[in-house]
């Protein structure tokens, strides 16, 4: 028996060793077993951008809204509303995007707050694929516990998993792992693409895309869309969001219309963007033919918004707002700039987010841009 026990603990040595060490590495990088709602509850400026668990961040965007004080302009969807930034804004703000994947999510991530934290005014992106079968799945709208519990505190056989991969890439090896705060001392890194790429979501909800930003300034033709390449391959593929359809979904308008009634009963103004794509591949979409769907979103959902006091907005087409090819960070994601001018352009003509920002300020902010992804330093 002894000899027994004793290979055991030879054959597991060499493996206890490895997990000791990879979690060693997920504590100092704070992928996990951290204090993250001491964090929430901080006025500290971070950047957290987890690579082991991408979905920790429903938790992180449920929990600050929850413990920060309530604020009269929520957004909430898709990465497509991360560009949006509480400087931008006169009234108090923070964006939730990335938190929302489906059109019958919207509700219960609204019910799962407590009623002192909900909005005056809910922006919200409809993303265009949210209106077509081919990509929306509503037969069972999720509990409160998708964004409740979707913090993994403890790393799991897929943390430890996805680190063995990047540091076999060699993605995440070197000092960087131990840079507890930005260059400058300033802002706090949390999670490993924190600190190594310095990707990652502010403390206003938006993303920080770092390292990619400086590689579109510089024009690198390694990026993963370069030209909006990869976008124009989706398009020709067709599959998942960028489906081919000429028809909408009746089930997604259906869940807009309970979207609406909950916010007219919680005293909530929608104000809905269908969110633009680059010039380009807005171009590409029209020419293939089989995205004939796109016209018939704004009729269809139009009249839910009819003599209320909730808004929508059709901004697929960016010219619509002047916006031009480098000002996207890939095909269907607008930067800082591209998301100013869609907010003048609809100050412009009648949305009632003009009581929200002060456009003078935000056409200066506009000027004195860092580049044309990017209007502010944090």
């Amino acid at each position: 028996m002894y000899r027994f026990l004793r290979d055991i603990s030879l054959f597991s040595l060499p493996f206890a060793i490895v997990v000791t060490a990879l979690t060693v590495y997920i504590i100092i990088s704070e992928e996990a077993l951290n204090a993250i709602d001491d964090t929430i509850s901080s006025e500290e400026k971070y950047l957290i951008g987890h690579a082991l668990n991408l979905d920790n961040v429903l938790y992180i965007k449920w929990k600050t809204i929850v413990e920060q004080p309530r604020k009269t302009v929520l957004s909430l969807g898709t990465s497509r509303v991360l560009q949006l930034r509480e400087p931008m804004f006169t009234s108090s703000y923070y964006g939730a995007g990335y938190v929302i994947r489906q059109m019958d999510e919207f509700r219960p991530f609204l019910e799962s707050l407590p009623e002192n934290k909900l909005p005056d005014v809910l922006l919200i992106t409809l993303d265009q694929w949210f209106f077509i079968s081919n990509y929306a799945d509503l037969q069972s709208p999720p509990s409160a516990d998708k964004w409740r519990k979707a913090y993994q505190w403890f790393p799991g056989s897929n943390q430890y998993r996805n680190l063995l991969d990047g540091l076999f890439e060699l993605k995440y090896v070197g000092p960087e792992v131990f840079a507890a705060t930005d260059s400058a001392g300033r802002n706090r890194l949390i999670g490993l693409q924190a600190r190594f790429t310095g990707f990652g979501f502010r403390r206003d909800g938006s993303l920080d895309y770092g390292q990619l930003i400086e590689d579109l300034v510089a024009g690198k033709s390694t990026m993963a869309d370069f030209d909006f390449q990869q976008t124009f391959a989706a398009i020709e593929k067709g599959n998942d969001r960028w489906g081919h359809n000429d028809e909408i979904f009746p089930a997604s308008r259906a869940e807009l219309v309970k979207l609406l009634e909950y916010a007219t009963e919680k005293d909530i103004q929608i104000i809905a963007l269908i969110p633009p794509f680059a010039p380009t591949a807005y171009a590409k979409f029209v020419e293939t033919g089989n995205y004939t769907y796109y016209d018939k979103i704004m009729p269809a959902i139009a009249p839910l918004f009819t003599n209320s006091a909730h808004e929508v907005w059709q901004l697929t087409d960016p010219s619509v707002f002047d916006s031009t090819d480098d000002e996207y960070i890939d095909g269907s994601h607008a930067g800082e700039l591209g998301y100013a001018k869609l907010m003048l352009h609809m100050s412009r003509n009648g949305s009632t987010i003009v009581d929200h920002i002060d456009t003078s300020r935000l056409k200066r902010d506009m000027e004195n841009r860092i580049n044309n992804f990017e209007l502010y330093p944090y």
